[in-house]
């Protein structure tokens, strides 16, 4: 079983990439909720990695300037769009609260163009997620330039060094994470080039995958921050987390046989990008913790942002021009 990625392939939908592209924003979703150890090490094992080998896998090298141009639209202009709207809601929700709108306008023009994920040096504050977005961007862009060489795995070690090795002295605009994410990226490249997804695709395949990806939980994989680079367990934890991708993968290419019952998920990896965007507002602005309480609060809390996120992007996405805003062509 073959899965080539030819140019009609990469201008239509593939289903089940998009449930796993589904399963991989729900899980972003549920990981900044608070949740119990072991499930924030099941969802950080993979989620976040996910997302850069499925951009390796559909990777079609442009001229520079093309590929920048391409990338701008569908990672920096839904970057700044959700930014500004972030600022201006920040500014209402400090006018609600009796707080200095001024003060919260400083706050978030700062951690707009800081671009950080989470604290790091200087205490600036902190964009959230949005991290992703910026260091998906950059990741591309050295991605081009590496496949220059003749063995392009030479400066993607390189350049993945360099990110991991300079953390604690976070550069705006996530760019270390950007070169991390270069290593993840190639993997998803390897996999397309040869033909690789036939083998990890198989039904018999998924026992060995699952089997290795619990196996390295209980030795303590999982505790994987791409956010800023962090993976506890070292060279253990990127493998694990590319047993965890490929599990992912075979259970989504599975799961996606089941039709119609999994179209909300298929439908969340559809727009992952709106999902993403409207999951940081919520995340960074509303005050979850005080309003819900009670038993299983993340549980709570959890649902009610799906309903959000889901009826947001429904909404949106039926509208032309705010859909065009976060459209890549």
């Amino acid at each position: 079983m073959k899965h080539k990625f030819d140019s009609k392939t990469i201008n239509n939908r593939i289903e089940w990439i998009d449930i796993a592209r589904g399963l991989g924003m729900i899980a972003v979703i549920l990981g900044h909720c608070i949740i119990p150890d072991l499930l924030t090490r099941i969802i950080f094992s993979w989620h976040m990695p996910l997302f850069f080998v499925i951009s390796g896998l559909f990777f079609r090298d442009k001229t520079f300037k093309k590929l920048s141009v391409s990338k701008f639209k569908s990672c920096i202009k839904p970057y700044i769009i959700t930014c500004v709207a972030m600022t201006l809601l920040g500014c209402i929700k400090a006018k609600y609260y009796h707080d200095s709108i001024f003060s919260a306008f400083i706050y978030w023009i700062k951690a707009s163009l800081y671009g950080s994920g989470g604290e790091h040096l200087f205490n600036l504050p902190h964009i959230g997620a949005l991290w992703f977005l910026l260091a998906m961007f950059w990741g591309i862009l050295f991605f081009h330039f590496v496949l220059k060489f003749h063995y392009p795995i030479i400066p993607i070690l390189i350049l993945s060094g360099i990110g991991y090795y300079t953390r604690k002295f976070w550069l705006p605009l996530s760019i270390q994470a950007g070169l991390v994410s270069v290593l993840y990226i190639y993997f998803g490249y390897i996999l397309r080039q040869l033909n690789l997804l036939g083998l990890i695709l198989k039904l018999q395949v998924f026992p060995v995958i699952f089997s290795l990806w619990v196996y390295g939980l209980w030795k303590g994989c999982g505790r994987l921050y791409l956010v800023n680079n962090y993976f506890g367990m070292g060279i253990y934890d990127f493998i694990h987390s590319l047993i965890a991708v490929c599990l992912i993968l075979n259970l989504s290419y599975f799961i996606n046989k089941l039709g119609k019952i999994v179209q909300p998920i298929r439908y969340a990896g559809e727009n992952s990008l709106l999902f993403l965007c409207f999951h940081i507002l919520e995340l960074n602005l509303f005050p979850w913790y005080t309003v819900v309480h009670g038993n299983h609060v993340y549980r709570k809390i959890f649902i009610f942002k799906l309903i959000y996120i889901y009826l947001a992007s429904y909404s949106f996405e039926k509208v032309f021009f705010i859909r065009s805003l976060f459209s890549s062509k």
